[in-house]
C-alpha cells in the first residue's frame, strides 16, 4: 500500500470506498439470481438504483450485470478517478494517481465505470446530481453522460439523461425521486412518462 501514514490514511479510504462499491454490486447480482423463484417478480425487468455510494454501485452494475434493464444514479459518481482524485481528467490527475499502489489503481480501475462503458449500452440510465455537490463534481457525470449518448448515437441515444439541479448540494431532492421513478416507468413498464 503507501509508503507514509498520511498516504496509507488516503489509500485506506479510497479502498474502503472502492471495495464497498465493488460487494455491493457483487452483493445485489446474486440478489438478481434468486428473483426467478419469486412469482411476483418479471427477471426481464430489472431497474437498480442508488444514491451516493449507492448510484456508483447502480453504475457498476449497469456496466457489468447484464440482466440489468435500468439504471439510475442520484449523486454518484460516474469518473471515479476524478471522483478520487477530485481532479479533472488530464496531467495533473495523472501524476496523483502515479503515487496510489499498483493494488489500488487496479481496483479503482476494475469498477471505474470510464473505462467499462461499453457493458452500458443500449441500456436506459439516468444521472441525477447536484450542481453544489461538494463530493461529486457534476461536471464529470455530465461528461460521462455525453460520452455514454455519443456510444448510444444512431441507436437510442434518448436511453441516456443526466440532470443536475444548480442549487443543490450532495443530497437527494423531491425532484430527483419524481424524475427516477419516472424513468423506470418509462423504461420497465413501457408507459411514456417525460422524465423533465
Amino acid at each position: 500500500f503507501a509508503r507514509n501514514l498520511s498516504d496509507l490514511a488516503e489509500d485506506f479510504a479510497i479502498w474502503v470506498h472502492q471495495t464497498c462499491v465493488s460487494h455491493t454490486a457483487r452483493d445485489v447480482s446474486r440478489i438478481i439470481d434468486s428473483l426467478g423463484d419469486l412469482p411476483q417478480a418479471d427477471p426481464s425487468r430489472i431497474g437498480v438504483a442508488g444514491v451516493s455510494m449507492g448510484g456508483c454501485s447502480a453504475l457498476v452494475l449497469a456496466c457489468r450485470e447484464p440482466r440489468i434493464s435500468a439504471a439510475v444514479s442520484i449523486i454518484g459518481a460516474a469518473d471515479f478517478w476524478w471522483d478520487v482524485t477530485k481532479i479533472a481528467p488530464g496531467p495533473e490527475q495523472d501524476a496523483w494517481r502515479r503515487h496510489l499502489s499498483p493494488r489500488l489503481r487496479q481496483l479503482v480501475d476494475s469498477l471505474d465505470p470510464m473505462q467499462h462503458m461499453a457493458g452500458v449500452f443500449p441500456k436506459p440510465v439516468l444521472f441525477l446530481n447536484g450542481g453544489r455537490d461538494h463530493w461529486i463534481d457534476p461536471r464529470s457525470v455530465e461528461e460521462f453522460a455525453r460520452l455514454l449518448r455519443a456510444r448510444y448515437y444512431g441507436g437510442c441515444p434518448e436511453n441516456v439523461a443526466c440532470f443536475v439541479e444548480p442549487q443543490v448540494g450532495h443530497k437527494v431532492t423531491d425532484l430527483m425521486w419524481t424524475r427516477m421513478i419516472a424513468w423506470f416507468t418509462r423504461h420497465l413498464q413501457g408507459r411514456f412518462v417525460a422524465v423533465e
